[in-house]
């Protein structure tokens, strides 16, 4: 069975399941660097909101053997009940900028990769990315989320990318703090392990920074004085490399002796390791002390 006629099964299975009272739809999705994905959403009728589950490691799944077409429906419809919110989401509160604005942070996107995606979205150009801007909620019911905000939204407001940027500024390091440390501690930090109890005689000098939530962190070098801080603590102008959407590499100058290396080995573990999605670029930066900025790599 291909992958089509595997999500228009799916979808009439879930049709039959969920009975009379529901509407089931198989969307296109375009995620960032314009990643085509299949999901499928449930809707309870006069519902107006629906997690989206995505149909390509179910299909994997199923295709390996691991599970059969009957346990990848109940998984599916397990899945909506658990996440299904219980009440209807009241969007009225957007219509106002100022009910937006506390909750404004901002994520960095390949600008060249995304151009599909920004050409209805606001964003800042920098370097050779693009900074975007997202309204997080926080909510008991339907949990944590992200709106991105698109050019419909600002001309209803009436504010520009100027305004967007500050208040963003303001907003990110407060809802998303910074994360930065060496890459063994965080990685043993995740999985629960003190680091100071895994302390080798020699650990390489390279260290990650991204937010506390781990999810868009790479953005976490917007934000005022944070490669300032970090160069101060390692005495040292530093390379950054752009491991994903999630998070950026820091190597001290020092500790590098080929960026042209450097630059081969971003570009292949983009091409290799990072899921198509989540790469935010193929560029080496550096930021010098002196200058106080980030650049591109010469």
């Amino acid at each position: 069975m291909d992958y089509e006629d595997f999500c228009e099964k799916v979808k009439r299975s879930v049709e039959e399941c969920m009975g009379d009272g529901y509407i089931v739809k198989i969307n296109d999705v375009i995620k960032l660097n314009e990643t085509k994905l299949k999901g499928i959403s449930i809707f309870a009728e006069g519902g107006n909101i629906s997690p989206t589950i995505y149909l390509e490691d179910y299909y994997r799944s199923y295709e390996d053997g691991d599970e059969t077409f009957g346990d990848i429906i109940n998984r599916l419809i397990g899945f909506y009940r658990d996440r299904s919110p219980r009440n209807e989401l009241n969007m009225n509160f957007f219509n106002e900028y100022k009910n937006v604005r506390k909750r404004l942070s901002f994520r960095l996107i390949s600008e060249e990769k995304n151009r599909l995606l920004l050409e209805d979205t606001p964003y800042i150009p920098y370097l050779d990315l693009a900074i975007c801007f997202y309204y997080s909620f926080k909510d008991d019911d339907i949990g944590n989320g992200s709106i991105l905000i698109k050019q419909s939204h600002i001309d209803k407001w009436g504010v520009g990318t100027k305004e967007l940027m500050e208040d963003s500024m303001k907003n990110s390091r407060g809802l998303f703090p910074p994360e930065f440390g060496k890459v063994t501690d965080v990685i043993l930090s995740m999985k629960g392990f003190d680091p100071e109890d895994y302390r080798d005689e020699y650990e390489p000098p390279l260290y990650i920074l991204t937010n506390t939530e781990r999810l868009f962190g790479a953005a976490a070098i917007l934000y005022p004085d944070m490669l300032k801080e970090i160069s101060g603590k390692l005495d040292s102008d530093i390379y950054v490399i752009p491991s994903s959407v999630h998070e950026v590499l820091i190597l001290p100058e020092k500790e590098v002796s080929d960026p042209d290396n450097l630059r081969t080995i971003i570009r292949e573990i983009n091409r290799t390791q990072v899921r198509r999605s989540e790469v935010l670029s193929d560029t080496l930066y550096f930021y010098e002390k002196k200058k106080g900025k980030l650049e591109i790599a010469a």
